[in-house]
This record gives C-alpha cells, structure tokens and sequence, in this order.
C-alpha cells in the first residue's frame, strides 16, 4: 500500500514538473508575413492574449480547452507594410498564406513544449527507479493528453470572441480611438489637400517683398524649416514635408521627440517616414532612445547631435 502511495506521487511530482517544463520551453518567435510573432502556451484558462508593446494586450475566451495562449508582436519590417500599403488590400491567397504562417509557427511553439515536458517526466520517473515499462507508460499518458488538449483548442478556437475583447493598458482606450481613426480616415483625402494648400499659401505670403523676413527678400539667406515634437504625427510630417518643398528649404531641423516612446518598432517607423530629398539635422529629445537616434545616426543625409555641432 504504502510503495503504492509513494508511486502515486512520484507521479503526480514529475507530470507537475513535467507542466512546468512544458511552460518553460513553448516559447518561439516566428515571422507571419512582415511582422515577427513572439508565441507561448501555459496551462490555464482558455484564452487568447495578443500583447501589442509598449500599449498594452488584448485578449478574449477563444476556446475550452485549459491552454492558455499568448502571442507577442516583436517586430516589424516597415517596408513590407509600405509595400502591401502601396499594393492595395491582400488578396485572399495572401491571408491564407499568413494564416498558414501563424499556425506552424504555433504548433512548432506546442511541439517544443510537449517534448519538453515528455522529457522531464521520463527522467524524473527513471531517477526514481520506477520500471522503464511503467515510466513510459505515464509518459505516453501525458504526452497524449496535452496532445488532446491541443487538438481541442485548435478544433474549437473562436476567432469571433475578439469581437468583444478585453483590453489592457493604453488599449484601454482602443475602441473609442479607432471610432475617431476611422471618422477621420473618411476625410483623409481632402486633409491632405488642405495641407498642401497651406503649406503653399505660406510660401506665397513669406515670398513676396512686401514681408520683411522673406527669405526671398534678403540674398544669401538659408532657409531653414525647423520642426519639433512630430511624435509620429502622419499630418504633422505631411505637412513639414509641404512645407520644406514649398519654401525650398537647404535642410530641416528637427529638435527632439520624433517618436513617443522610443520602441524599435518606432524606430523603423521614424526611418520609414523621413523625407530624403534634403538633410536633416536631429536633436534627440526625452522621448528619442537609443535604438531610435542609432536608426537615424545610419542614414545618408541625417546628422545627429548629441553635445555636438556641426557645420551644414
């Protein structure tokens, strides 16, 4: 009775091993067409998190099964978005082609976990003495189980639950933000000509000798466009942008906080956004990391300053 009771729990001690190895090791990072996927399973509820840093999560019950899955965006190749966005919207091939993408990523992410976990068991059980027979018996029960438990999760995955998700951190503020977002997309068109007109008139008024500071009244002025705090704007670049070709400026300075919070991600937004028909002189500012003035600082025609001057 008693051996009975001690194999008992050497069994109960090595599957929750065996569960702790499996959270430990299924995790990967994969691509999904121009974006990289960090993927984890853990034991648990039934629920899909999609973490977007540094905003915030968003998750939903998606499934029954007691798998817990949380997928991770990491990165970003800005010039495959640009690509697909001058492409038009993705054809149905290319949606399954991703889709396909998502799911060997993730089995591959669930297979690494099974066979840790099917490794841990089988050890702990042998350092034990139990019987070989015995041992992979239990094994075998463990790995068909989190096998099952797999299958039942894809098979009955919902991908609707996301219409309803919970969101966490700055997505907090989501919804409301894409209802404005999609107001204001509406009008996208006609804010752009606006800011073409704008920039225009500026240059017509600045140009005329009737203004004093006119660079065109004064020869042998620079013109310099000197801009700050863009954070990304798309209007605000679209207009700096307006405006340096309107005036001719000989290049744009810009003093600080290109970006918000200085991700990576950010940074090759920054990169991707930058107007290259003339230099740019750059003052990083409080919101500026290191990875976004490095992105900058490796660019033809993009002189960072950072207790330093130059001569342009």
């Amino acid at each position: 009775m008693l051996k009975r009771v001690r194999q008992l729990l050497v069994i109960a001690a090595a599957v929750g091993l065996a569960l702790v190895a499996f959270a430990l090791a299924a995790h990967s990072s994969f691509s999904v067409g121009p974006v990289t996927v960090g993927a984890a399973f853990h034991p648990g509820v039934g629920r899909t998190t999609l973490a977007l840093p540094p905003f915030g999560s968003v998750d939903a019950r998606t499934h029954d099964a007691p798998m817990q899955v949380e997928l991770r965006l990491e990165d970003v190749a800005i010039s495959e978005i640009q690509r697909w966005v001058a492409e038009g919207v993705p054809t149905g091939d290319t949606i399954d082609t991703l889709r396909s993408q998502l799911m060997s990523g993730l089995r591959l992410t669930y297979a690494l976990g099974v066979f840790a976990a099917a490794l841990t068991c089988g050890l702990m059980l042998l350092a034990s003495r139990m019987k070989p027979r015995r041992a992979a018996l239990v094994v075998g029960t463990l790995v068909s189980a989190l096998v099952l438990v797999g299958v039942w999760g894809a098979l009955a995955f919902d991908e609707g639950a996301f219409a309803q998700p919970t969101y966490r951190g700055a997505l907090t503020y989501a919804p409301g933000f894409v209802s404005t977002v999609q107001e204001r997309l509406i009008n996208v068109g006609e804010l752009r000509d606006t800011v073409r007109a704008v920039a225009g008139d500026l240059a017509s008024y600045y140009g005329t000798s009737q203004v004093f500071a006119s660079g065109g009244a004064m020869p042998g002025t620079v013109r310099v466009l000197h801009i700050s705090d863009t954070h990304l704007d798309p209007v605000g670049g679209e207009l700096a942008i307006q405006l340096a070709e309107a005036f001719d400026v000989a290049f744009v300075l810009h003093t600080g906080d290109i970006n918000v919070y200085g991700t990576s991600f950010e940074a090759s937004a920054a990169v991707a956004a930058l107007d290259e028909s003339r230099p740019l002189v750059f003052v990083p500012g409080n919101h500026d990391s290191p990875a976004v003035t490095r992105a900058l600082a490796g660019l033809e025609g993009v002189t960072v300053l950072e207790n330093t001057s130059t001569v342009v």
